[in-house]
């Protein structure tokens, strides 16, 4: 399980290039508290996944976000995250713990 890194997440997430270092270590570092180990081989991958939703829900991130039938804002991040979560049957309760 390879260990998630700002310089990996801006490889495969370049447009958040501009969010600036303070902004990428911190939400990696919160991020890396809510997704869990049992993502297994795709860790890293549900890491960057769920900082890019994080940093597109940010006030600063409204270009990335969308509104589905009017409801809370989410993102494309967010979905190919769940989508993730379902293929590899990661309960909702595995999420947040380490």
């Amino acid at each position: 399980m390879a260990t998630p890194t700002r310089a990996g997440f801006l490889v495969q997430f370049p447009s958040f290039t501009n969010a600036g270092t303070t902004l990428l270590d911190a939400t990696l570092a919160a991020v890396l508290f809510q997704v869990s180990d049992s993502f297994g081989d795709q860790y890293e991958r549900a890491v960057y996944l769920r900082m890019a939703d994080r940093l597109a829900n940010a006030p600063e991130g409204r270009d990335a976000r969308r509104l589905t039938d009017g409801s809370v804002p989410t993102s494309t991040y967010s979905t190919e995250f769940n989508e993730l979560a379902n293929a590899n049957a990661v309960s909702a309760s595995r999420l947040g713990s380490r």
